[in-house]
């Protein structure tokens, strides 16, 4: 027996209509997406950051640059040994830490430091090293006073420290505190992670505390270091001065508090603190840059930190909250965090319904991954409501295929949003 066909809702219609809506945007997407596709471009090191010297004392740059479509990739070897560095923001970061490698070598180098190292090799703090390799045995020995530490080497000891911080011992014993210090006096992060320039703030702190190497005394004993340094992102003195004033702990409560206020889930905030590839700097800096951005949505913002895998990529993190904060200040004023693409990742809309995607890409090539992303991000805006236009700000610039293919999916392409929202 022939089955009575169903007959025809206007929901079925719906559902048909939105399947249509859907394959045209694909179509269309897709269009501008294999219009004409790119290899990630290799450039020259020093058109990306004019001005930047290739070598100095101890160090070579390369003189070319691997761009993967949006990111640009650059090599830096030191000692026979060579640092990957992603990101031209990072790059400028790294170039401010060369020349404060070279004045933290300098240091080592004077009578004041090697006086200050012997003493520390002959004398009671000596006895710290056993504090990192056998640290109960070496505690019962010590006795009280060490509870008035309990603030500061908490978080160290048992609240999930990130991958740059001191262990609880070298925080017990004020070497944390010593190396913030000389930190700011180079004007670099104390957390960084780039090994070369924390290997050295470690042997000086080190030199300060058990060998009485006194701040002043040791960048006396030293002249002033000169040449041409193209300079980091713009980051105010109260910045650092907060980073140095305050232990990792104390950071950790301030930023608890920010994220609390601004009534993030208490789960995210937790998570979001106990990251061990965001530093206490990179968590304070994405805090106090979003709490700038005073709109609905910003724990978007936060989850996307959560998920980055590496701390180059927590810097992009950091420079992207920066971009935001810019924008929404210097700019025109946003009204809310909305999610785009496959990570879900925090674009800003206007009152007047314009999204406003400002990212922290160095070049953007219309490669396959690339458009495939794009059309992620064309189909996932179709869950944003009251779209009125779309802007995409770019740190650095595209090229004239991805302007093509971007304009053609309606977006208005603004680059070098770098300097124009004045972070260089």
């Amino acid at each position: 027996m022939d089955k009575i066909p169903r007959p025809v809702t206007n929901f079925d219609f719906k559902i048909i209509l939105l399947k249509m809506v859907v394959l045209l945007i694909m179509v269309f997407a897709c269009g501008a997406v294999y219009a004409k596709k790119e290899a990630p471009p290799l450039l020259k090191t020093s058109d990306v950051i004019p001005g930047i010297k290739l070598s100095g004392p101890d160090y070579t740059i390369g003189q070319t640059v691997q761009n993967d479509g949006t990111i640009n990739t650059f090599k830096i070897t030191i000692d026979d040994k060579t640092y990957t560095v992603r990101g031209n923001m990072l790059m400028r970061e790294r170039l401010n830490e060369l020349q404060a490698l070279q004045q933290l070598q300098a240091v080592k180098g004077t009578d004041v430091y090697l006086d200050a190292f012997q003493k520390a090799a002959m004398g009671p703090l000596n006895t710290a090293k056993n504090l990192i390799t056998s640290p109960i045995g070496t505690l019962q020995g010590i006795g009280g006073g060490i509870t008035s530490f309990f603030t500061n080497i908490g978080h160290a000891a048992f609240g999930g420290p990130s991958d740059q911080e001191s262990g609880v011992m070298k925080t017990a014993l004020g070497y944390d505190k010593v190396k913030r210090q000389f930190a700011y006096r180079v004007h670099v992060d104390p957390y960084t992670s780039f090994t070369p320039l924390a290997d050295e703030l470690g042997d000086i702190a080190w030199a300060a505390v058990a060998g009485g190497m006194t701040l002043s005394v040791a960048f006396t004993a030293i002249p002033g270091t000169g040449g041409t340094v193209v300079s980091n992102m713009k980051t105010s003195d109260s910045m650092y001065r907060l980073i140095n004033d305050n232990s990792p702990a104390e950071l950790k409560k301030r930023n608890a508090a920010k994220l609390k206020a601004m009534q993030i889930n208490e789960s995210i905030i937790d998570i979001f603190l106990e990251h061990p590839k965001l530093s206490p700097t990179q968590k304070t800096f994405i805090v106090e840059a979003i709490s700038k951005i005073n709109i609905p949505g910003r724990e978007i913002f936060i989850e996307r930190a959560i998920i980055s895998v590496d701390d180059q990529e927590t810097f992009q993190i950091q420079y992207w909250a920066a971009l935001n904060a810019a924008y929404h200040k210097k700019i025109k004023p946003v009204s809310r965090f909305v999610r785009m693409g496959g990570k879900k990742s925090p674009v800003m809309q206007r009152k007047d319904g314009v999204l406003v995607a400002v990212l922290p890409v160095d070049y953007v090539a219309w490669t396959d991954e690339v458009a495939n992303g794009m059309s992620i991000i064309e189909l996932s805006l179709q869950q944003v409501e009251g779209i009125t236009g779309k802007e995409m700000w770019l740190g650095g610039y595209a090229s004239p295929e991805t302007k093509k293919a971007l304009t053609d999916l309606g977006w208005k392409v603004v680059e070098n949003a770098d300097k124009l929202l004045d972070l260089l």
